[in-house]
């Protein structure tokens, strides 16, 4: 368990920082803002495209389209699908808000959004 109150109520928010830090895999999107307290231990697992990891430096990393297969940082929870594209091209510095849900939430808005390209 991450800390996700932290995530979702810093005040001020996240902001982004698109360009490679420590030993991110460029193009993946570090946080950076209050410090998260990630688990204390983490063991390797497969990661995802959004996949949010705290290093031990607590700034979060959120794994995008050219992330590493495995990861060992705590997982602190998934940017939604949807919002991928807009975190990818967010100006670096710029501010970002995250909202914590629960995934009937998220699976009933990617329904809905690949039900309109359907027809």
């Amino acid at each position: 368990p991450g800390d996700t109150t932290t995530m979702t109520s810093s005040t001020p928010p996240p902001t982004t920082r698109h360009e490679p830090v420590g030993d991110t895999t460029p193009g993946n999107t570090r946080l950076a803002g209050e410090p998260l307290r990630g688990a204390p231990r983490a063991w390797s697992q497969g990661v995802v495209e959004g996949a949010i990891q705290v290093p031990p430096d607590g700034q979060p990393i959120v794994l995008m389209a050219d992330r590493q297969s495995m990861g060992g940082y705590p997982l602190l929870g998934f940017v939604h699908p949807l919002d991928l594209s807009r975190l990818a091209q967010s100006p670096a510095h710029s501010e970002v808000t995250f909202v914590e849900s629960d995934l009937a939430t998220q699976q009933a808005d990617l329904l809905r959004f690949y039900r309109f390209f359907r027809g």
